[in-house]
């Protein structure tokens, strides 16, 4: 499996746009939430698209069997603000584009994050805003992977995203352990999944925000 590291490129590309089409982005507000919730766990908003968040260790794509997928950061457009409930007013967003056309090919999104004392079972949910192109409808694999614990590594299928933003709260208790196994001893990850066999049509868009996880 081909993994490439998020560069140093995108959040040039993001100055860029922000020059050339004139978005005012809002300034920084706390990184845990927008109210002091201590509640609420926020591993990355994507701001400053080179180090995604304070928890966050590494980043970037993976490509396996011939599928092509490409990471892009772009500052949100004024019809993309943030919606309730909300971590932060939404600076920046994370495009993915992927390519599965070939038999058994795969690709998506890793975000590899550390966070000292970490323990799932204080936790209820995994969260993060999510839609399609517009004009689309996507489907995606969700995998967590937390090393050294008895979660290891588990799935959910979001089989119905639609081109408009939504927040995706995932119980924890819903995430599957997959049918290969489950073991992990590499760094925890938050990774999307596209798949030849399971995705609506072979190349489409995603777009990503806010990955945090709550208590209830």
């Amino acid at each position: 499996m081909k993994r490439i590291r998020g560069s140093h490129a995108v959040r040039w590309l993001v100055i860029a746009l922000v020059i050339q089409i004139g978005i005012l982005i809002p300034a920084a507000q706390g990184q845990e939430t927008s109210n002091g919730d201590s509640d609420t766990l926020l591993l990355t908003d994507f701001t400053e698209c080179e180090l995604p968040g304070p928890y966050v260790d590494n980043w970037g794509r993976f490509e396996v069997e011939g599928a092509t997928c490409s990471l892009m950061c772009l500052p949100a457009t004024l019809t993309e603000s943030c919606q309730t409930p909300c971590i932060a007013a939404r600076r920046e967003i994370l495009k993915v584009e992927y390519n599965v056309k070939h038999e058994g090919s795969y690709c998506g999104l890793y975000v590899q994050w550390h966070v000292d004392g970490f323990d799932w079972e204080q936790w209820d949910a995994l969260n993060f805003y999510i839609r399609c192109e517009q004009g689309s409808m996507c489907r995606a694999k969700i995998e967590l992977k937390i090393r050294n614990s008895e979660w290891k590594w588990r799935i959910h299928y979001l089989d119905e995203i639609s081109d408009a933003w939504q927040l995706v709260s995932i119980p924890l208790g819903d995430f599957k352990y997959p049918w290969f196994g489950a073991s992990w001893h590499r760094p925890n990850e938050f990774v999307i999944t596209f798949e030849h066999d399971k995705v609506p049509t072979n190349k489409g868009t995603l777009y990503v925000d806010d990955i945090f996880f709550r208590r209830w």
